[in-house]
């Protein structure tokens, strides 16, 4: 059995803005939250390109299932975070778990 992320350690807040539909011109709806007790963490990925390397900085937010607010959130891919007046764009989302579930969320930004 796995404890949950502690809360010390989740020290981050976001908002996430999920896109709930388009209106009749064709522009999209959002519903904003406010995430709280995330942890937001630089990565470097490096990738070979024909032109060689190629190297983007991206965040991964890690979202505990018990101490993250809201809870029962879920994410979905292309969906929006602001982070540090950074809008970021969730590329996947990764769904972690032990013998009784769902653990947390690993979120990859760009």
């Amino acid at each position: 059995m796995s404890k949950p992320i502690p809360r010390k350690l989740l020290i981050h807040s976001a908002t996430l803005s999920h896109v709930t539909g388009t209106d009749e011109y064709g522009v999209d709806t959002l519903t904003e939250t406010t995430l709280r007790y995330v942890r937001f963490e630089p990565t470097k990925q490096t990738n070979l390109t024909v032109l060689g390397e190629s190297r983007n900085d991206k965040y991964l937010m890690f979202y505990d299932c018990t101490n993250s607010a809201p809870s029962g959130q879920t994410f979905a891919q292309e969906d929006h975070i602001v982070y540090n007046g950074v809008t970021l764009t969730i590329r996947k989302v990764d769904e972690e778990s032990d013998e009784r579930g769902l653990h947390h969320y690993e979120v990859y930004l760009t």
